[in-house]
């Protein structure tokens, strides 16, 4: 699927950078929303707030798609999550047209049970299957590569910088850590697939270990 106009959140991450690059060279039109004054070639950028849909509303209205990447990872306020994961996806979803695709990229940890992040995405993802015809959720697992200094990556670095690491012991899921490029290959090619209503999917990486066995490789 080409010639689409795509409205994408969350556009300053490297994932997504990445991804509305590639979208952009499949001959659609990215639109991405953004608080930070960037600039991408070949991509039209809206300085806007999520949480404002005065400055983003007249844009989502032209276009086909929306890719939902937006959202607070690390955080110790949990209203935050609420906010911005919850909340403001509902804000989203409710000026999109029933017409329009809804992408939305969540979590692997997304539940009722995986603490305010994961709880926040959870209800997230409810509110998009009630309301959005034609939508996508993606679940990625713990990405690595994007030079973030948190999660899985700052993990990986400490790894490799230090002699001692200290780790949480008893945690009994499994991490299943993705590169980035990889994630982006799988979103690339699911995301511009024909039609994909009420769909989900898990994205991880080939193998999955505790936190224990990626210490030791």
């Amino acid at each position: 699927m080409t010639d689409q106009r795509i409205f994408i959140t969350g556009i300053t991450s490297f994932l997504l950078r990445d991804l509305a690059t590639r979208l952009r060279d499949r001959g659609n039109t990215c639109i991405g929303l953004s608080r930070q004054s960037i600039s991408m070639e070949g991509i039209e950028l809206i300085h806007g707030d999520l949480l404002q849909p005065d400055t983003w509303r007249d844009h989502l209205a032209t276009c086909d798609m929306v890719i939902h990447g937006a959202a607070i990872t690390h955080s110790h306020d949990e209203n935050l999550y609420e906010q911005v994961n919850h909340l403001a996806t509902r804000a989203l979803v409710d000026a999109c047209d029933p017409g329009q695709r809804f992408v939305f990229i969540s979590s692997r940890v997304a539940g009722m049970h995986s603490g305010a992040y994961g709880v926040s995405k959870f209800r997230a993802e409810e509110y998009i299957r009630s309301h959005c015809p034609d939508h996508l959720i993606l679940r990625p697992s713990e990405v690595f590569g994007g030079g973030k200094e948190e999660g899985i990556e700052s993990l990986i670095r400490t790894v490799l910088q230090k002699r001692l690491v200290v780790y949480p012991g008893g945690v009994g899921t499994p991490l299943c850590p993705i590169h980035v490029k990889d994630l982006v290959d799988n979103m690339e090619e699911i995301i511009l697939q024909e039609s994909h209503p009420d769909y989900m999917m898990i994205l991880r990486g080939p193998q999955c270990m505790g936190f224990k066995e990626i210490v030791q490789t």
